[in-house]
Parts: C-alpha cells; sequence; structure tokens
C-alpha cells in the first residue's frame, strides 16, 4: 500500500500534468486565432521571413499606445457585415493546407454536391485561393 507521501506526490504529478495539457490547449488555440486573422487578412501565403519582418515592425510599433489603439479601433470596424453566403467549387482535390484554412474560416465540405458552402469575405478567399483553379458562387 503506498505511504501518504507517495499518493500526494502522485496526485501533484497529475496536476502538474493537466496544467501542462491546459496551458498547451490554449498556446494551439492561441495559434489558430492567429491563422485565422492571416486568413482573414489575406496574408497567410506570405513566406515566413516576410511575416517575421512584419511582425517585428508591430513589435516595434507596440512601443507607442496610440499606434495600439489605431490598430484596435481600425479592427473594430472589421464587421461581418462583408461576410456573404458563399459555394466554393473545385475541378480538381485540394492540399491539405487549403482544406484547413477553409476550415479555419468556418466552411463546411458537401461530399453529397462535392463544395464547400459557409459565409464568407469573397476578396479574402479569392486571395487565399489565387494559385488553385476554383469557382466561388454567392448565393
Amino acid at each position: 500500500m503506498p505511504s501518504l507521501n507517495q499518493t500526494l506526490e502522485v496526485k501533484k504529478k497529475k496536476h502538474r500534468e493537466l496544467e501542462q495539457k491546459i496551458k498547451q490547449e490554449i498556446k494551439n488555440k492561441q495559434m489558430n486565432e492567429l491563422y485565422n486573422l492571416a486568413c482573414k487578412t489575406g496574408i497567410s501565403n506570405l513566406e515566413l521571413c516576410s511575416l517575421h519582418g512584419a511582425f517585428l515592425e508591430i513589435a516595434n510599433g507596440a512601443k507607442n499606445q496610440e499606434n495600439i489603439q489605431r490598430w484596435k479601433e481600425a479592427g473594430e470596424k472589421q464587421k461581418p457585415d462583408n461576410l456573404k453566403p458563399l459555394i466554393i467549387k473545385f475541378p480538381t482535390s485540394l492540399p491539405q493546407d487549403i482544406k484547413s484554412s477553409l476550415k479555419q474560416l468556418n466552411f463546411k465540405w458537401n461530399s453529397f454536391r462535392g463544395e464547400y458552402y459557409g459565409s464568407g469575405d469573397i476578396h479574402i478567399l479569392k486571395l487565399l485561393l489565387k494559385n488553385v483553379d476554383h469557382e466561388v458562387v454567392q448565393i
């Protein structure tokens, strides 16, 4: 039979593991939200060094509270008014990264019709799909 100290250590270990798992899930959610923003703003297709340079500029600009306020106001002006019901058709199969991006943008796959459907900004989709043969139909 394990001693009280051993039982306590096992419980502490389980608690630490659970805490680590929760922290990782939060980090994953933040990364998904960041990727979503990159898709919504049409920059997800930029090279990593270009994105890194842009993030460095943002980090430098974030030292100024006026910049942060201006960025916040610009972000709040982006309302979902530009979201339209859309159908996206592809004549060939898609790469996994495009499928993941569409899923991140809340588009669903209709296996019966062989197309994606959902609400989105047609301009963002065209940027995302610029190198893929596709047809976007507004319903």
